[in-house]
């Protein structure tokens, strides 16, 4: 692995991030807004989980193919018009988009 990549073990994946990776880093953040099935880096095949109906947004939870099938979902949020009639089989995140959390 390069300075900007972090394996993510509890999801099977790795993921390339926009800078390097601290030597702290205790956890990673993505935000259920940032997904999109459009991209090209940090794509991997996702499994559909159920969907939640929010007021004003849908959220659709998923695991990482990879990922222990009895582990907390991941959240997907979008707003209700562009919900997709048919889940993607991958979901991508921009590499500037990953919050890596360090302990103080």
């Amino acid at each position: 692995m390069d300075a900007a990549t972090v394996e993510v073990p509890a999801w099977g994946i790795t993921l390339h991030t926009a800078g390097p990776v601290p030597e702290r880093l205790c956890a990673v953040g993505l935000r259920a807004h940032d997904f999109t099935p459009d991209g090209a880096e940090n794509r991997w095949p996702v499994v559909f989980a159920g969907a939640m109906e929010e007021p004003f947004q849908w959220c659709l939870l998923f695991r990482y193919a990879g990922q222990d099938p009895g582990s907390e979902p991941l959240w997907w949020r979008m707003p209700k018009d562009r919900k997709p009639a048919v889940p993607p089989e991958a979901l991508a995140i921009d590499p500037a988009k990953i919050l890596l959390l360090c302990e103080p």
